[in-house]
């Protein structure tokens, strides 16, 4: 993916340097591959709730929904004939647990849980199946441990305490102890792993990180 966007930029932007490259969760293994494959790429890095490697819960949940999909008596190995809408609707609410903080759902009526889980359903009949398999397959091969020590451009790693899918003591910070030149924001929000939508709250350390690039 990085390899192509590095050929897509130049030919059809002739691009071959950025000013920086900001990715959020998924977006943050691009962004943070690049920085680490291409060192001379960019100026700057930003981490958004992320990692620089996927393990654990993580691994189990891509391969679960993957299960659901693949189980499919209709998938016939990525050659079905019409879309998936019960394993796909599935496969979209199971990861509805962990999206958010467990305090949230804690604090979540069971009638506010019952409609949220109903709407990630339907948002899950428009998905196609093999789509869902291509991103999950992707994310579970991911692992740049090895070489995330190379990304030398300034670097800031913002991460959720209450993240579910990367808790900030089992990924942002081994990362920012293995990325030199980086710097560490973590911050509260009930909305868990899309908290990044409360980014407001580190207004003051993104506008002093990006300072000097502006």
């Amino acid at each position: 993916m990085v390899n192509f966007q590095i050929e897509f930029l130049k030919a059809k932007f002739n691009i071959d340097h950025l000013k920086g490259i900001i990715g959020n969760s998924m977006g943050g293994f691009e962004a943070l591959t690049w920085a680490a494959k291409y060192p001379e790429y960019t100026d700057f890095l930003i981490s958004l709730a992320s990692s620089y490697k996927v393990a654990g819960h993580n691994y189990a949940l891509f391969k679960f929904m993957n299960h659901i999909i693949e189980e499919d008596p209709n998938y016939n190995g990525g050659a079905y004939l019409k879309p998936l809408e019960v394993a796909t609707r599935l496969a979209s609410v199971s990861m509805y647990p962990f999206g958010l903080s467990r305090e949230f759902y804690r604090d979540e009526s069971i009638e506010d849980i019952d409609l949220a889980m109903d709407e990630m359903k339907e948002e899950g009949a428009e998905m196609d199946a093999n789509d869902i398999i291509y991103r999950n397959n992707a994310s579970t091969n991911y692992d740049i441990e090895d070489i995330v020590s190379k990304i030398k451009v300034k670097t800031l790693i913002v991460a959720i305490n209450q993240d579910q899918y990367f808790p900030p003591e089992l990924d942002a910070i081994p990362m920012f102890k293995m990325i030199k030149n980086s710097h560490l924001v973590t911050y509260d929000s009930l909305m868990g792993h899309v908290g990044t939508n409360e980014i407001i709250k580190i207004e003051k350390e993104i506008n002093g990180f990006l300072k000097e690039f502006k």
